[in-house]
């Protein structure tokens, strides 16, 4: 009886552990990226927009805040999000012009009401004013909310984001300066 026990014991804990993988799983709009070729696939394939949270290991309110953008995620199926760590991948935050953390940027790649196209100009950061950290969340929101856009974008004919001298970053193949 005691190695039932132990072998009904194992079997809850590996059900518990492919339920919690499988709710993972089913939310696929959250990536977390470990490189940049991951984040220009991302530009090229998301039909609207990217929302981005910037994270650092050393960041207290990265980690306690974290969750709550996981929850966002989940509320705007809609949308692509990720989750970068800026020393993990610092030329994706050197490209979304990260200069905190944590920090939420918005990233509209789709096409605007009036048929035009999202560039960069577009893009907003969120970052929490004063340490205000509860902020940070419900700020993105209303952000991510402000935008609107038009359907209809063949992402088969969005090419890959070229490199820009003035900033070193990357612009939209549409977009020049």
């Amino acid at each position: 009886s005691g190695k039932v026990a132990r072998l009904h014991c194992c079997v809850l804990v590996i059900a518990a552990m492919a339920f919690r993988l499988s709710r993972r799983l089913l939310q696929n709009n959250l990536h977390v990226l470990k490189d940049a070729a991951t984040y220009e696939q991302l530009k090229m394939t998301t039909p609207k927009m990217l929302v981005g949270w910037f994270s650092a290991h050393f960041s207290g309110a990265s980690k306690m805040y974290e969750s709550q953008f996981d929850a966002m995620a989940k509320s705007y199926p809609q949308y692509t999000f990720f989750k970068c760590d800026v020393d993990s991948a610092p030329t994706v935050a050197y490209d979304a012009e990260v200069d905190d953390a944590p920090m939420v940027v918005m990233m509209p790649l789709g096409l605007k009401e009036d048929g035009t196209h999202y560039d960069k100009s577009d893009w907003q950061m969120v970052k929490a004013p004063t340490c205000k950290y509860d902020k940070l969340i419900p700020d993105a929101k209303a952000v991510i909310d402000s935008y609107k856009f038009k359907g209809g974008e063949d992402l088969s004919a969005r090419g890959p984001w070229k490199f820009d001298p003035l900033t070193g970053g990357t612009l939209p193949p549409h977009q020049t300066y």
